[in-house]
C-alpha cells in the first residue's frame, strides 16, 4: 500500500473543478465581510435589510459583502437564488460581483425588472459592458455565471440569455465573489451561492484550511496512515 501511495504521489495531480456552497442553512455568515450596508442571515439566507432608494452607479452606493475565500475564481460557474419582495413588484435590484480583484476592481452581474446588466468594475465606477432584456421574476430567480477566459455566459431560470467577452488587455482574470444590491425598498434574499471551479473548495474560516491543490479522497487516505 504504502508503494501504491509513493507512485501516486509522483504522478502530476490532473485539474479538478472543486465545489463551494453555502446555502445560509447554518445560521452564520462564516466567510463573508460585509463592506457596507446591513447584512444578516436569517431563515436560510442571507439578507440585505437596508432601504436603498435610488439605483447607484458606484460601489459607494452599493450595499455589499465579499466572500472571503482563499481561492480566487478565474474560469468556472458561480450561481445563485435569490429571491425578491413580492412588495418590491420588480423594483428592486441585486448584484453579483465576481474576479473581483480588491474590494473595488473586478465585475458585476445586476439582476433587475428590465433583465441583466454586466459591469466592469473600475476604482468602484459601474461601466456597462452590456444590458440583455430579460424576463425577471418578482420573487426567485436562479441564476448562472459561467465563466472561461475572456468569456461570461449568463443564464436566468435555466435559459442562456447572454454571452459576452471582454477583450481589453485590462481585464480581470481572476478574483473572489461578493453579493451586492443597489436599488432596494424591501429585504433582498440570497438563498444560496454554488461556485465551481479548479483551485474551489469548501471552506469555514473558523477552521484549518488544509491539502489545498490536493484531491480530497486521496489526501484524506494518506493523512490517516
Amino acid at each position: 500500500m504504502r508503494g501504491l501511495i509513493c507512485l501516486l504521489l509522483l504522478l502530476p495531480l490532473p485539474a479538478f473543478a472543486g465545489l463551494f456552497i453555502d446555502d445560509f442553512e447554518d445560521g452564520d455568515d462564516f466567510g463573508w465581510r460585509v463592506v457596507r450596508g446591513e447584512w444578516k442571515v436569517e431563515g436560510g439566507a442571507y439578507v440585505s435589510a437596508n432601504p436603498i432608494p435610488n439605483a447607484a452607479r458606484n460601489l459607494s452606493q452599493v450595499s455589499y459583502t465579499m466572500l472571503q475565500s482563499p481561492w480566487r475564481i478565474k474560469d468556472g460557474a458561480v450561481e445563485l437564488s435569490i429571491r425578491f419582495d413580492e412588495r418590491a413588484e420588480g423594483g428592486d435590484e441585486a448584484l453579483l460581483l465576481y474576479r473581483m480583484e480588491d474590494d473595488e476592481n473586478g465585475y458585476a452581474l445586476k439582476i433587475w425588472k428590465e433583465g441583466l446588466t454586466i459591469y466592469k468594475i473600475v476604482v468602484g465606477n459601474l461601466i456597462t459592458i452590456r444590458m440583455e432584456p430579460s424576463v425577471v421574476k418578482p420573487t426567485v430567480n436562479h441564476v448562472k455565471l459561467e465563466l472561461e477566459g475572456m468569456w461570461m455566459k449568463v443564464h436566468l431560470n435555466g435559459v442562456l440569455r447572454m454571452r459576452i467577452g471582454d477583450p481589453e488587455k485590462s481585464r480581470y482574470e481572476e478574483g473572489r465573489i461578493g453579493l451586492g444590491v443597489p436599488k432596494a425598498k424591501f429585504p433582498v434574499r440570497f438563498e444560496e451561492v454554488r461556485v465551481e471551479g479548479e483551485g474551489i473548495y469548501q471552506f469555514r474560516v473558523n477552521m484549518p484550511v488544509e491539502a489545498k491543490g490536493k484531491l480530497p479522497l486521496l489526501w484524506g487516505e494518506i493523512k490517516g496512515r
